[in-house]
């Protein structure tokens, strides 16, 4: 009776392990079909302590077509205005090699993201260029993002404290693909006691990408 029942828990714990291997598996944080696109918001702000913070708000689309099994050819559209007609701007490609996601523009080649990553993992963003070395990592794996679920953070840094912020980080969403991206780096007021903490910007910029549509076409 007790190998019966040890026998049955063992096939629940394999098959436990099995439905959850192929729960991670199923995980495409960066989805590659042909006439896959994106779109996005696009702002930037500049602050000084001489004058008012500098916005700007831009439009970006990118766009898949199939060159092979494994390179997609990416087309960058601009626009500065939701009225305005796309303007293409340049191109790009992704590829996946080794479980890599390549991304390369300008003929210099990155590793943005794996086909399966796990909570924590690092890795040298210019392995396959001779830039100098820069590590990324995961966190967050599977968490939520604003409006969406099973996302993963790919983060360059993430610094904040009462006196400065300074991070470089892209979020991915299962079955979507890059939904956000932030470059800020900012000082806060620091000129007299009542204003630390108060999260009063006195100089940096702050580069923000936001997804506001996708598709195929």
């Amino acid at each position: 009776m007790v190998k019966r029942i040890l026998y049955v828990l063992g096939i629940l714990f394999i098959y436990a392990c099995s439905d959850n291997t192929e729960s991670v598996q199923s995980a495409n944080y960066l989805p590659l079909e042909d006439g896959m696109f994106w779109e996005y918001e696009i702002t930037n702000v500049q602050y000084s302590l001489t004058e008012a913070p500098k916005s700007n708000t831009s439009f970006l689309k990118e766009k898949l077509s199939q060159l092979t099994e494994d390179e997609y050819k990416i087309e960058q559209y601009i626009k500065a205005s939701q009225s305005d007609n796309w303007t293409l701007q340049a191109t790009a490609v992704y590829s996946v090699n080794a479980n890599k996601l390549i991304r390369t523009d300008n003929g210099i080649s990155k590793i943005v993201l794996f086909t399966n990553p796990s909570e924590g993992m690092s890795w040298n963003e210019n392995e396959l260029n001779g830039l100098t070395e820069k590590t990324l990592y995961t966190e967050g794996l599977k968490a939520n993002f604003q409006n969406y679920a099973n996302t993963v953070q790919v983060v360059a840094r993430k610094y904040s404290s009462l006196i400065s912020k300074d991070c470089i980080y892209s979020v991915y969403a299962n079955k979507v693909g890059l939904i956000y991206q932030e470059n800020t780096n900012i000082e806060y007021c620091q000129a007299s006691s009542d204003c630390i903490g108060s999260s009063q910007i006195d100089s940096g910029f702050s580069h923000k990408a936001i997804l506001i549509n996708s598709g195929k076409e």
